[in-house]
């Protein structure tokens, strides 16, 4: 059975002046269960990024990617516990000035959190067509 989600596209901006930004991960989170799911951008993608920042320092991008996958894991494995979940996770995804920021949130329906954030990770970070019938 389909539930109603909420997504962010992850998006790494290392230059706040230009305001150029590259979406290297998704994140979603179902307010009815808490349930959070998420996929970053992987190594074999890195080049691309890189090249459209150009010159850009080659060990911050992994660097930046490791830091959100800690952050990441630290609030899944936090949801189930807190007492507004949802609190949490807009603390997370709020508006800051960072390297990293998160896109305006989004919605669509699935069955899990892991498989929107993988339909929504193919469509926006690998680039795939969606087809629609």
């Amino acid at each position: 059975m389909n539930q109603a989600f909420r997504y962010h596209l992850i998006r790494f901006q290392p230059d706040a002046e230009t305001e150029e930004f590259a979406v290297i991960g998704v994140v979603v989170y179902s307010p009815t269960t808490h349930e959070l799911a998420y996929r970053l951008i992987e190594s074999d993608q890195y080049q691309r990024v890189h090249d459209f920042f150009s010159p850009i320092d080659a060990r911050l991008l992994p660097a930046t990617v490791e830091m959100m996958t800690a952050e990441l894991k630290r609030v899944q494995k936090l949801l189930p516990e807190v007492p507004h979940p949802a609190r949490l996770y807009e603390e997370l995804v709020r508006e800051r000035e960072d390297i990293v920021r998160f896109a305006p949130a989004g919605s669509m329906s699935g069955k899990t959190a892991q498989a929107c954030a993988d339909e929504l990770f193919q469509r926006y970070i690998k680039r795939h067509a969606v087809v629609v019938a």
